[in-house]
C-alpha cells in the first residue's frame, strides 16, 4: 500500500505582546486646612466674686453718724459716695476708711449735698482710696452676676460680701423710698423717672451705700434698702438699689451743694 502523507498541523498565531499598563496620575495632596482657633477671652476666666470683692473692698467705707452707721465708697479721690438717709441732716459724718492692715482711719466727711429722691448724699473727704468705676445698665442686664458690698455686720475692717443677680431694672416715677408707678427701664433717654435696680443679693441694715459692683469691680449702682410688702402681699428677696445713670445725672452737682430732690 501507498504510504499516505501526514497532516501538517496548522500554524498557530504568533502570541502579541501585551500592553504595559500605563500609571494611573495620583492627584496631589493638598494639606487639609486647619481651623484658626477662637480666641479664648481669659479675662472671662478671671471674673469670680471673690476676686471682684478683693478688687473693691478696700474702697467701701463705714460711715457714722450719732450712733447709727452706713456704709459709702469712693467715688472719685476726694469725694465718698453715700445714701442721704444715712447721713440725715447732719453737715458732718465720721468716714472709717479701711486700712491694708486690718484697721481703721477715722476721717470727718463734710456732707456737701443730699438728694432725698434719689437717696444720694455726696460727702467730701481725703479718703485716699482706689475709687470705684462705675456703669449704667438697664432691663437687658437682668441675670447679670453682682456683688453688695456694705458694713452691715462691723466686724472689723472686712465689709461683708453678698452675691446674687440683677432681677430687673426700672424706671420709677416716685423716689426710692416712696411709691409711684414703674416701667421697665429699657435706657431710652426720653423716659421719665429714676432708674432702680432690683437684685436678690441680700441686704441688712448697715449695707444702706455701699456699692452693687459686677464681677469685674464696677458698680452698676448703690443699694439703700429691702422691699418687705407689696400692699397686703409679702416680698421675698428684693432689695433695691439706685442706678449709676441717677447717679451720674446728679453727681455733680450735688458736689457742689445743689439739693437735686426735684429734679
Amino acid at each position: 500500500a501507498t504510504p499516505q502523507p501526514t497532516a501538517t498541523p496548522p500554524a498557530e498565531p504568533t502570541p502579541q505582546p501585551t500592553p504595559t499598563p500605563q500609571p494611573t496620575a495620583t492627584p496631589p495632596v493638598f494639606p487639609t486646612a486647619v481651623p484658626t482657633p477662637t480666641p479664648v477671652d481669659v479675662s472671662s476666666l478671671l471674673r469670680d466674686p471673690q476676686r471682684a470683692y478683693n478688687k473693691v473692698r478696700l474702697s467701701v467705707v463705714e460711715v457714722r453718724r450719732n450712733g447709727s452707721r452706713g456704709s459709702g465708697w469712693a467715688i472719685e479721690p476726694g469725694w465718698i459716695i453715700t445714701n442721704a438717709h444715712v447721713v440725715e441732716g447732719d453737715s458732718t459724718v465720721t468716714v472709717r476708711v479701711p486700712t491694708d492692715s486690718g484697721g481703721f482711719r477715722d476721717l470727718t466727711g463734710m456732707v456737701r449735698g443730699r438728694d432725698t429722691r434719689r437717696d444720694i448724699a455726696a460727702v467730701q473727704v481725703e479718703h485716699g482710696l482706689k475709687p470705684i468705676p462705675r456703669r449704667v445698665i438697664t432691663s437687658s442686664d437682668g441675670g447679670l452676676p453682682i456683688l453688695k458690698i456694705g458694713y452691715s455686720t462691723g466686724a472689723g475692717s472686712q465689709p461683708s460680701v453678698d452675691d446674687g443677680i440683677v432681677s430687673t431694672v426700672i424706671r420709677h416715677t416716685g423716689s426710692t423710698l416712696g411709691s409711684g408707678t414703674a416701667s421697665l427701664d429699657d435706657g431710652g433717654g426720653g423716659t421719665t423717672g429714676i432708674s432702680l435696680i432690683v437684685t436678690a443679693a441680700a441686704a441688712d441694715p448697715g449695707d444702706s451705700g455701699g456699692p452693687i459692683v459686677d464681677y469685674d469691680g464696677v458698680a452698676v449702682g448703690m443699694i439703700f434698702g429691702a422691699v418687705v410688702s407689696a400692699g397686703e402681699k409679702r416680698v421675698i428677696g428684693q432689695q433695691q438699689a439706685i442706678g449709676v445713670r441717677d447717679i451720674n445725672l446728679v453727681w455733680e452737682d450735688l458736689k457742689r451743694g445743689i439739693d437735686t430732690t426735684n429734679r
